[in-house]
């Protein structure tokens, strides 16, 4: 057993929390190599490999090491009603907030830091779906095992 010290190994930023879905990953691989289980590792981490993960929240997210990107659907609206304009987006470096005609659609406190200056914010259309579509770098190139804190 290890003791955890409230703030400090508890805190999303702890060095260990980092590292630990890619050790927990190689610590498998040797495992099954052991056991002849070659070729068998865990469930994939979420928002990986293309495939959205969808949250109660509505919104669904993706990732790869470097980025993160999030659809932010705009409910009950028409395709020709939402322009950009409507759209406020505020990326601070642990948060989103999406507000849609003044009205907050979106606020989340993330797992890890983003660069500010290195995310965008796009409207996008599809089969008369509007969705804001946000792409966030990552101030460092790790898997997150989920998108909150």
């Amino acid at each position: 057993n290890v003791d955890f010290r409230v703030g400090d190994d508890t805190n999303p930023d702890a060095a260990w929390l980092k590292t630990a879905v890619q050790e927990n990953l190689e610590y498998q691989q040797e495992m099954n190599e052991m056991t002849g289980r070659t070729g068998e590792t865990m469930a994939s981490a979420d928002g990986t490999e293309g495939v959205a993960k969808k949250e109660a929240g509505g919104y669904s997210w993706t990732q790869e090491e470097e980025e993160i990107e999030v659809a932010v659907p705009l409910v009950d609206v028409g395709e020709e009603a939402a322009a950009s304009k409507d759209v406020a987006v505020i990326f601070k470096s642990r948060s989103l907030q999406v507000k849609f005609r003044g009205i907050e659609v979106l606020s989340l406190d993330l797992f890890a830091s983003i660069d500010v200056d290195g995310c965008t914010w796009t409207l996008e259309r599809d089969d008369g779906e509007v969705r804001v579509i946000l792409t966030c770098e990552k101030t460092e190139e790790a898997t997150w095992p989920r998108i909150m804190c």
